[in-house]
């Protein structure tokens, strides 16, 4: 008995594995290909974009800015604190006056956001 070798069939049965794979990661969003927030538009080539969050109508004047930021390098590494508390503590603010939330991305392969506190 002669075993029939059928590499074409086993390699086409791993592509679609692969395929239904990466479709259910991206379906379920486990897979995040666009800023790393999912806040606001993500393009795939380019995306710079600001959205304001809040603002406090009692804090009459603004003196001071705080920024805090969270980045991702590829796909598999993330580090950062993109905080409130952190940006305030960063400007050195004890009355927040905005808080806002900026967003930068290249080719899906760096991307950062960064939350923006004015106040004083």
């Amino acid at each position: 008995m002669k075993l029939v070798q059928r590499p074409f069939y086993f390699s086409r049965i791993l592509l679609v594995r692969c395929l239904f794979l990466c479709f259910c990661f991206v379906f379920v969003d486990c897979l995040n290909l666009g800023t790393p927030q999912g806040l606001g538009p993500s393009g795939i080539l380019y995306s710079s974009y600001q959205i304001g969050v809040s603002e406090n109508q009692e804090v009459t004047t603004i003196s001071k800015r705080g920024r805090a930021c969270v980045e991702r390098i590829g796909f598999f590494y993330t580090r950062g604190d993109a905080s409130v508390e952190t940006a305030a503590k960063n400007g050195s603010i004890q009355n927040i006056r905005t808080v806002d939330k900026q967003a930068f991305n290249v080719f899906l392969v760096y991307s950062y956001l960064c939350t923006v506190v004015t106040g004083n």
